[in-house]
């Protein structure tokens, strides 16, 4: 896009994405509700500012930006982690662009997106890709696998691999960190080590299948 870019958008945001999925990882990494707060401000600062090291317009960090934190607060307000229900009272994207929409903005902006910015529509894609329904429930699931396939016909090779890649670690880490957690569940029960070793094997057999 300019030149002297060094980093891309979904670059400058992929460890809020690794630290959403700590949060994930280690659900009793810390209850303290504001502890958490003040971490995800702090990983949010800090690719914003990487954003607008990299040269981007105001527009594309803004967009990119919005996009992300309302991913993110999708996936706590979906997660199972104490605080959900205290992050539901003051949203990321309500407390920086006093919204409560961000869900029919995200697809808006999708859609009003220029053909050319390709870097801000892999951050979108990264988003959708990782489990984003926004303003469309769960049922609408074909539709939005539509949405990712047309979307993604548009982007320029380079572009398109990058993406896959990135979405491909961080859905395999993922996978990796919640079969990690559903074992250690059946271990603290005390299931009996026939049953876990089957476990043990089915998780490496479905990761691996990634």
């Amino acid at each position: 896009m300019l030149g002297g870019i060094m980093k891309t958008l979904i670059d400058c945001y992929v460890d809020v994405f690794r630290f959403a999925l700590i949060l994930e990882k280690q659900p009793d990494f810390n209850h303290n509700y504001q502890y958490v707060r003040e971490k995800t401000t702090e990983v949010f600062e800090i690719a914003a500012k990487a954003a607008e090291s990299q040269g981007y317009s105001d527009s594309e960090c803004d967009r990119a930006l919005l996009a992300v934190m309302v991913w993110f607060d999708e996936f706590i307000l979906s997660s199972s982690l104490s605080y959900a229900k205290q992050w539901k009272d003051i949203l990321l994207q309500t407390q920086l662009f006093q919204t409560t929409s961000g869900g029919d903005v995200f697809f808006n902006q999708l859609e009003q997106m220029d053909k050319n910015e390709n870097e801000l529509r892999m951050v979108y894609l990264l988003c959708l890709r990782l489990g984003f329904h926004g303003k469309y429930n769960k049922d609408n699931g074909v539709f939005l696998n539509k949405t990712i396939a047309n979307e993604e016909k548009s982007l320029p090779e380079y572009y398109y691999l990058k993406l896959i890649d990135i979405s491909h670690k961080l859905m395999r880490a993922r996978k990796k960190s919640m079969m990690k957690l559903i074992l250690n569940r059946f271990i603290n029960k005390k299931c009996s080590a026939s049953i876990i070793v089957l476990l043990f094997f089915l998780a490496i057999s479905w990761v691996e299948f990634l």
